[in-house]
């Protein structure tokens, strides 16, 4: 926790528009608040582990912020290893506010969500969900919870892959949904070339 106080880019105050802009360093800044939390859930300091709770929650927000064509794939390695991190540091029997926190940011963000239209990390989250059953049970009460209060309906989507730049996308089983690919821009519609 000194470490939290001392750290050398005073990281609980606002960070610098350096550090916003740069996907890297907001996955840093991402893993420390995840490990400033673990310490404050393992000696039972509420009020450190909610701060670092809302960091982690900012910041991801940040990091949904600055996805672009150049850097998504930094970014879906390093949000993998991000949720990977949480589910590893956090126990279910813990207060589970960060994993409550991470499956809200990930179903409401539009480039995360499963449920609506599909956005750049939406095959990493489906993945991440086979791969971590908690995370997947979390986002499915957060799915739940989502569409209780009326804010979204479920839709069936299935997972294609664009011609052009071989990336994976979801789009709605009856094809209305996807008419670009999110990736390169191609139009769904027209035919194959062969």
């Amino acid at each position: 926790m000194l470490k939290a106080c001392y750290h050398p880019y005073n990281i609980y105050d606002e960070p610098s528009q350096r550090v916003l802009r740069d996907p890297r360093m907001l996955m840093i800044d991402i893993m420390f608040h995840i490990r400033v939390y673990g310490v404050a859930d393992k000696y039972d300091v509420p009020q450190l582990r909610h701060r670092a709770s809302n960091l982690v929650l900012r910041r991801i927000r940040d990091l949904f912020g600055v996805i672009d064509d150049s850097n998504i794939t930094i970014i879906r390695e390093g949000f993998q290893d991000i949720i990977r991190k949480i589910y590893q540091l956090t126990a279910a029997s813990s207060n589970g506010e960060l994993r409550s926190v991470i499956s809200s940011i990930t179903m409401e963000h539009r480039n995360s969500q499963v449920v609506g239209k599909p956005g750049a990390l939406t095959s990493v989250v489906v993945e991440l969900s086979k791969e971590i059953a908690e995370f997947g049970q979390d986002l499915f009460l957060a799915i739940v919870e989502i569409t209780g209060r009326g804010g979204w309906a479920l839709n069936w989507t299935t997972q294609h892959q664009c011609p052009s730049c071989q990336n994976s996308y979801y789009k709605d089983i009856d094809g209305g949904s996807a008419l670009y690919c999110p990736f390169c821009g191609r139009d769904l519609l027209e035919p194959d070339d062969e």
